[in-house]
């Protein structure tokens, strides 16, 4: 490696140069694949990608890390550098996905972690479970969970098991933290909450659509860091919480007509949002839309507000 100008690339980030079959036995021995198509794939040695080593040699792939302990690919979890195994091996009855256990034999699914956080409650909530199944779709599968009554859930996983959409058409009530640690979700579909605690995809990253038609009531936190989303619409929330929507990179627009009360820290550094709709809005929190640059269109009913204060004082 020192004869070559960056030995820190081992030799131009291919195996090959070295030796022939190197990669080969590299991914045999360190149990996992290297693509090296591309530049950026190639440079996975400098990179920080979710990959930790087991006490066995081993470096696995993991969705999601939780004081300590890695939810893995193939329904391996490594706690505290222990290799776990029961799991991977009974694939036809297990499916681990991020944080959550599905155990098709037993009609359940639980969470591993010791967060609370109400993912499980979503669908728990809807009635008792008749049959849980798993349908390929590509690279992905999608988990259909059954219930006695004939209703669905879906839970859409990527090839690693992590979860990247949710579809419930008949919870009406999400609690706190949901799904908070599940960065790799790209779509929900919740056409019937109406209410939503605090906490609501709160680390997640991916998110490009949502759907949210009857929702009223939401929490703080909502889609706190979220990197992907550039429009959404929610027509008929009326109060929502703090922190509504902070860091959101590429939102660009928001309609809330018929939203009345906001809490602290409204859309607080949003570096696209161009356009807001507030036509209904009676309160706002200390903090709204503070550094957001390119905002030059924001629709508030002011003359109604300046009336209604003058027919109050009148009424005083």
């Amino acid at each position: 490696n020192h004869t070559v100008n960056n030995p820190d690339a081992t030799f131009s980030n291919n195996l090959e140069n070295i030796t022939p079959g190197l990669t080969d036995s590299f991914e045999k021995y360190m149990g996992f694949k290297i693509n090296q198509q591309t530049r950026r794939e190639s440079d996975f040695l400098t990179r920080s990608l979710p990959y930790t080593r087991g006490n066995d040699g081993k470096y696995y792939r993991y969705n999601l890390e939780i004081d300590g302990v890695y939810y893995c690919e193939n329904n391996i979890i490594i706690e505290h550098g222990r290799v776990i195994l029961a799991y991977a091996q009974s694939k036809e009855r297990y499916i681990l996905i991020d944080q959550f256990l599905i155990d098709r034999k037993e009609k359940r699914i639980v969470r591993l972690s010791r967060d609370k956080e109400s993912f499980t409650e979503s669908i728990y909530s809807i009635g008792e479970i008749k049959s849980i199944d798993s349908i390929k779709d590509g690279k992905n599968k999608t988990i259909i969970i059954n219930y006695i009554d004939g209703k669905q859930v879906k839970i859409e996983i990527d090839k690693n098991n992590a979860i990247i959409g949710y579809e419930n058409d008949f919870v009406t009530e999400i609690g706190n933290d949901f799904l908070y640690r599940s960065n790799q979700l790209s779509s929900i579909s919740l056409p019937n909450v109406r209410e939503i605690g605090s906490g609501f995809l709160y680390y997640n990253e991916c998110l490009r659509s949502i759907i949210l038609p009857s929702v009223e009531i939401i929490g703080s936190d909502f889609l706190y860091y979220n990197r992907q989303l550039s429009s959404i619409t929610l027509p008929n929330v009326r109060k929502i919480g703090d922190w509504f929507l902070l860091w959101n990179e590429c939102l660009r627009s928001i309609s809330l007509p018929n939203t009345e009360i906001i809490g602290n820290w409204f859309l607080y550094s949003n570096h696209s949002l161009s356009s807001i709709f507030l036509p209904n809005v009676r309160k706002i929190g200390h903090g709204f839309l503070l550094y957001n640059p390119h905002l030059d269109s924001i629709k508030l009913e002011i003359e109604r507000t300046r009336n209604e204060k003058s027919n109050n004082k009148r009424n005083k």
